[in-house]
This record gives C-alpha cells, sequence and structure tokens, in this order.
C-alpha cells in the first residue's frame, strides 16, 4: 500500500522548518509543516537526537503519529572544509512508498520514490 499516495511527487520544502529540528530535545512532539506549498504537516515524537564528532555531525530521528508507521530521519554533516550537506528521507517499512530529501539548487525538495526502487539501488 501507498502511504502518500495523495501527496505530490516532489514537494518543495521550507529549509527554516526543516533545520530548526535539529534544535529539539528527544520525547518532544513535534508538529512541523514541511512547505508551504502544500499542506504536508508531519507530526510525532522525537525518538531519537545524535550528535556526533563535536556536533559535526547532527540527527534526528521523527516517529510519525499522522503517517502510521513513518518515520522522518534528517542530518545535518559539517565537512572538514566547513562545507555543510543535508540528508533526509521520510518511510515506512509496511509501505511501497517514502520520500527522499534532496538540493536542487538552492531549494530543498522532498523526492517521492517507491520503497523498492530505492532498496534496490
Amino acid at each position: 500500500p501507498q502511504l502518500f499516495q495523495f501527496l505530490p511527487d516532489t514537494i518543495p520544502v521550507d529549509f527554516n522548518n526543516l533545520n530548526s529540528l535539529l534544535n529539539y530535545k528527544e520525547e518532544n512532539l513535534v508538529s512541523i509543516e514541511l512547505s508551504n506549498n502544500t499542506s504536508f504537516v508531519f507530526q510525532g515524537k522525537l525518538i531519537s537526537v545524535v550528535s556526533k564528532y563535536e556536533n559535526r555531525i547532527k540527527s534526528i530521528v521523527i516517529q510519525s503519529t499522522n503517517y502510521p508507521g513513518a518515520r522522518f530521519t534528517f542530518s545535518r554533516v559539517t565537512h572538514e572544509d566547513g562545507l555543510i550537506t543535508y540528508t533526509g528521507r521520510i518511510i515506512s517499512f509496511l509501505h511501497g512508498d517514502l520520500y527522499n530529501l534532496r538540493k536542487n539548487g538552492e531549494q530543498f525538495i522532498l523526492i517521492k520514490k517507491g520503497f523498492y526502487d530505492v532498496i534496490n539501488e
């Protein structure tokens, strides 16, 4: 079954909302509007906050309450040369679709993919 069947294939992401997630504490309840262009709100409980290598890698995991079975992972990596990259994914192992976070120019977007397409990559 598809979890995100009623959402578009690509969703522009409000980066400020996304980046603010890295300031939350574990066990916090989160409700974040991921995009200003759609009504895509992701709600859940922050189940993991990890910071490693003097905060050069910071990651969070949110267990969704409004998309059953889905988890949103988001990470910020600061490289040795100062370059900062971000990765993220909304995935449910119970469903056939997911979203990958990608940078497209200066804009971040969520791109819908098939679960098995990503597993086979």
